[in-house]
């Protein structure tokens, strides 16, 4: 599918500018964080792969090896034990086929769409591997930064495992390290890099108001296209 996959949206507004000189580069940055939003980093990264035309091939073949990354990290985090661990591929591999096309198209068959949610997921997975199984590793704060400054999901989910691993460590009596708060702190003020942006600001003063009927309606329709009325979900279950 993804040699398929043409250039869409927003990837022509991000290619026009990756082409354009540093300073050029860092105005446009400048103006998106004023004006639009503070994932600064991913598109940052998102210009890197668009600036050349192999980028993109690059870009095609990342994606199709992350996608298989994906379950083997995903399974190497639910399980340690390695007669599980061919049950938690297969599971993995069959919650994919389950997955919408619309969040296939829209999150990974997407340059601009991956660089949002997928990749910066991928990253959210490699760095929960990277605590779980090296929990003192030197470079779990720089990642923590990194992590928390992608988009204000990712860097919402990457606050929240820091904060739940301190708060199992109180709940089991352990001693919390003062590496777990270096990580908490660097996660936090990678995500504040995002949410307190001008840009932030400015798409959640235009957002209309959505009552709590309208959300649960949204919620329940967002439920049974994805989920409930996918055909390939049900074959899975």
């Amino acid at each position: 599918v993804l040699l398929h996959v043409e250039l869409f949206l927003d990837d022509f507004t991000y290619k026009r500018v990756s082409v354009c000189e540093i300073d050029e580069i860092l105005q446009f940055l400048r103006w998106h964080i004023e004006n639009y939003n503070g994932r600064t980093l991913i598109h940052c990264l998102e210009m890197m792969f668009l600036r050349y035309e192999w980028g993109f091939w690059l870009w095609k073949v990342m994606s199709a090896i992350l996608i298989c990354v994906f379950v083997f990290v995903s399974s190497k985090i639910v399980t340690r034990d390695k007669s599980c661990f061919d049950i938690a591929v297969s599971a993995g591999a069959l919650f994919l086929f389950g997955v919408s096309p619309y969040i296939w198209n829209e999150s990974i068959y997407w340059l601009s769409g991956s660089f949002n949610y997928f990749i910066p997921t991928m990253m959210f997975l490699g760095l929960m591997l990277l605590v779980d199984r090296k929990p003192k590793s030197k470079w779990i704060s720089f990642l923590s930064f990194i992590c928390g400054a992608t988009t204000e999901q990712v860097g919402m989910m990457t606050v929240g495992m820091f904060v739940i691993v301190i708060a199992d460590d109180l709940i089991r009596r352990h001693k919390t390290t003062i590496n777990r708060l270096v990580n908490l702190i660097a996660s936090i003020i990678g995500y504040c890099t995002v949410v307190f942006s001008g840009g932030t600001k400015t798409r959640v003063d235009t957002q209309s108001e959505i009552t709590l009927t309208v959300f649960f309606e949204n919620f329940i329709t967002i439920f049974q296209e994805n989920w409930f009325g996918n055909f390939n979900l049900l074959i899975m279950i």
